[in-house]
């Protein structure tokens, strides 16, 4: 399922509690599955080791919590380079270029970095071929999958990084059966997100975000009351959002059909279509809340960076007499297959990751910049990001985890095509939810 191109803890409650209770990548719940970065973003340095001097590109002091976690640089003798694919929209991939570019300049060892659309389908070909990176960013689903179809390398014995690092579960989202795959960085999943020059306050029911759609919505003069990508993980908040889910892991049970996601995605149908345009892909939808012709949309962290408005991020309304429960996930960078070929690109793509990850300026940065959720435990409290990661955190807290196992993966794609069906009227969501499961269980065997 591509998230993106379709498409990672708090206050007085602390991330790690927060993701310890509901982002669980190992055993999921039973039903499923802007602010500037001012001069705390600095990576300046004296010695190529990241200290308090600014560096002539934006970035300045170091905050005094940055020097009580250890940052790993490469080891004496790393040299070599790799190549790290991702799938990232403008603002994150121009983020994340300028933090490979600041380590390729402090460091031996080079990082290439390449954005590559369709990364599901292309990783699956390029690896197996030989052709294929170090390692790839993505969410924790994908490690079940993978691993099994020989993809991933288990890098254990070769790292270096305290797993205590993160916070949570996080740790558990880049194992699969004792192997460690790769390292996290973010938590991510999806809410509502407002133009704030159309929308005073965000709706906290769905009579109020129905009140403030019938106000905007007039597609005549190319205006719409709600954006939302019609994509399994999008709606996921309110397929669950009566007790449904997709795929429960642990039972090994579907749930498509079962009277509780039929009724939250019958709510999708009636009561927030009708409000959209009529297309439904992720380009469309998030085009037309970037233009500023809807008041509202539903998208993940990785689309803010794209607004050249006032935003506000708040928690996706409830239906009547529902909650919702959105998929949550947390970003990984995997080690791919590759890395069991070559130790010098291996020893190369370990030691750019080990240094993203534990360095505390580089998290923030992408918190503060991005609205990323950061996992690293020194960003914990919430104290040092901002609104952003606020305003996801109540969806992350109610919200499931992704399944992360090999059966999850032949679900989305039934899943996606059988409901679009129903959207069009040519099936009933229920008899829609039945061929998806028929459909499942045939990839199945």
């Amino acid at each position: 399922m591509d998230r993106r191109t379709l498409v990672k803890y708090l206050g007085t409650v602390s991330a790690a509690g927060a993701l310890a209770g509901c982002i669980n990548a190992e055993e999921t719940d039973s039903g499923n599955g802007d602010d500037g970065n001012g001069d705390e973003n600095g990576s300046g340095s004296d010695d190529g080791n990241g200290s308090d001097d600014g560096d002539g590109n934006g970035n300045g002091d170091r905050s005094e919590t940055d020097s009580e976690w250890e940052t790993l640089e490469p080891e004496e003798g790393v040299t070599g380079s790799a190549t790290l694919w991702h799938d990232r929209e403008s603002a994150e991939q121009e983020l994340l270029a300028e933090i490979v570019d600041e380590f390729n300049e402090q460091y031996e060892p080079t990082i290439s970095l390449n954005q590559v659309a369709d990364i599901d389908d292309r990783t699956r070909t390029a690896i197996p071929a030989g052709e294929g990176p170090e390692g790839f960013e993505w969410a924790h689903d994908w490690a079940g999958t993978y691993w099994e179809e020989g993809l991933l390398s288990d890098q254990s014995d070769n790292l270096r990084v305290d797993m205590e690092t993160f916070t949570g579960d996080a740790p558990n989202a880049v194992e699969w059966e004792g192997n460690v795959v790769g390292l996290p960085h973010a938590a991510e999943t999806t809410s509502l997100i407002y133009n704030a020059e159309l929308v005073d306050e965000p709706p906290e029911t769905f009579e109020e975000l129905e009140a403030i759609m019938e106000e905007h919505h007039d597609p005549d003069d190319g205006m719409y009351g709600f954006t939302f990508p019609i994509d399994p993980y999008f709606y996921s908040g309110y397929a669950h959002a009566y007790g449904g889910f997709y795929y429960d892991e642990e039972a090994d049970e579907l749930g498509l059909s079962n009277e509780e996601t039929v009724r939250g995605l019958e709510f999708i149908i009636d009561e927030l279509y009708p409000y959209m345009p009529r297309d439904y892909g992720y380009e469309a939808q998030a085009n037309t809340f970037q233009s500023g012709n809807a008041p509202f949309t539903i998208n993940g962290p990785w689309a803010v960076g794209n607004l050249e408005f006032e935003y506000g991020i708040a928690p996706q309304p409830s239906p009547p007499e529902g909650e919702p429960e959105p998929y949550t996930g947390i970003s990984n960078i995997y080690f791919a297959s590759a890395m069991d070929d070559d130790e010098e690109r291996a020893a190369a793509f370990r030691s750019f990751v080990e240094w993203f990850v534990t360095d505390v300026d580089v998290q923030r940065r992408q918190a503060d910049e991005l609205g990323y959720i950061p996992v690293h435990a020194a960003l914990a409290d919430g104290d040092e990001t901002g609104d952003d990661v606020s305003g996801f955190m109540a969806d992350i807290e109610r919200g499931r985890a992704m399944p992360q196992g090999p059966k999850m993966d032949p679900v989305w794609t039934p899943l996606e095509e059988e409901f679009e069906e129903a959207l069009n009227d040519n099936k009933s969501v229920q008899e829609a939810m039945e061929d998806a499961e028929e459909r499942i269980r045939d990839n199945w065997d």
